[in-house]
């Protein structure tokens, strides 16, 4: 780790150092290029000017090339950010329209816990296929047990929160009465119970 840290650190020096360079050639190069002749004259570069201009002339082509290079790199990265951002989209509308009980299950209890994050067996099938479409995303904190499966910490997707309200989760509007806290209760994932009762062993 302290060489990554090293290299990194390195990375960005220079690559600061050489944005530096690359301004000021640019800089310089066009105006020695460009400002008018009596002000050449008034710095006493005229002479520099005249002798150097090839010089001059490359250095200016080199310079505007590299920010050139640098616009197109940024340009690049905002086009495959909005493409990838359109296929989590899309990935997630598909995801939504699909959904089954369970799926939808276990998405309720982010709201029923009240809960940004919450605890989930990696291993679960539906645990799995949120994460793949993009609905819900691991956030670290990895526990592996003895006995039971390895436990990581989700959240949803600000991408899925956009989307996902309570007629899509099925949830009652507003408080919920008796029939409807039943329900809620029944389908509730298995794992939910599970992870209450009894404290795990860490393997």
């Amino acid at each position: 780790m302290p060489q990554l840290s090293h290299y990194i650190k390195k990375h960005f020096t220079q690559t600061r150092w050489l944005f530096s360079l690359m301004l000021w050639t640019l800089l310089l190069s066009s105006s020695l290029l460009f400002l008018p002749t009596p002000i050449i004259k008034q710095l006493g570069l005229a002479e520099f000017q005249q002798s150097q201009q090839q010089v001059i002339g490359l250095s200016l082509l080199i310079s505007a090339a590299y920010f050139l290079a640098k616009i197109c790199d940024h340009l690049l990265d905002v086009g495959i950010d909005h493409y990838s951002e359109k296929r989590v989209c899309a990935a997630i509308d598909e995801k939504i329209n699909v959904f089954d009980a369970y799926e939808r299950a276990l998405l309720r209890e982010f709201f029923l816990q009240s809960s940004p994050v919450l605890s989930l067996p990696m291993d679960n099938l539906a645990v799995k296929s949120l994460s793949k479409a993009h609905i819900i995303e691991c956030i670290g904190n990895e526990q592996h047990f003895a006995i039971q499966s390895a436990t990581a910490d989700y959240k949803i997707t600000v991408q899925a929160r956009r989307k996902l309200s309570r007629k899509i989760l099925r949830l009652p509007e507003g408080k919920p009465n008796e029939l409807e806290l039943q329900r809620l209760i029944k389908s509730r994932p298995a794992f939910v119970s599970g992870s209450n009762s009894t404290r795990k062993q860490v393997a």
